[in-house]
């Protein structure tokens, strides 16, 4: 048993020695030849800047990555309770929008009635993935739901002022 677990150890550091040199090599290949940086052994940070000189991003790339960034800003408005669930949905519903038209957000992953219900939900589970590991998560979710019963009793919308229920018009439509 015991020389079955040594066995099994090496393998798996063997294996991770291998997807490491593998990884390197595909970075190589991607980015070209090291840097003096990169042999100096300054590395990672002058190899990544390498990377993202030699693959641009596509536009619908930076426009997904934008949304991330305006959703992570958002969620955490909400955690700090500087933000209500039906202020968060209101932007929720504008950067889905305001993706690229073939890449839509689909709203009937989330449970619920209508699409003001769904995307009152895309934002809790939202949420719910950036407090990992925190001690107050169930409180600020329960909070949410309860922001939620309320809103949806109240007849509840989530179209403001500032944040369209249709988004921004697109010029190809």
């Amino acid at each position: 048993m015991k020389k079955q677990m040594v066995a099994l150890v090496g393998a798996a550091v063997l294996l991770a020695v291998l997807a490491g040199l593998l990884y390197r090599s595909y970075v190589l290949f991607i980015a070209g030849q090291p840097s003096a940086d990169e042999q100096s052994g300054e590395g990672r940070a002058s190899l990544a800047r390498q990377t993202q000189v030699v693959i641009p991003a596509s536009p619908d790339a930076a426009a997904i990555q934008r949304s991330l960034e305006e959703r992570d800003e958002v969620a955490q408005a909400v955690i700090d309770g500087r933000l209500t669930l039906a202020k968060a949905a209101a932007r929720f519903r504008a950067i889905n929008a305001s993706r690229p038209h073939h890449k839509p957000v689909r709203l009937d992953h989330y449970p619920g009635q209508t699409d003001e219900e769904r995307v009152c939900r895309q934002v809790i589970s939202y949420v719910e993935s950036k407090l990992a590991d925190r001690p107050d998560a169930s409180a600020i979710l329960a909070r949410l739901e309860c922001q939620l019963k309320e809103h949806l009793a109240a007849g509840g919308t989530t179209h403001g002022p500032n944040y369209p229920a249709q988004g921004p018009k697109r010029a190809a439509e």
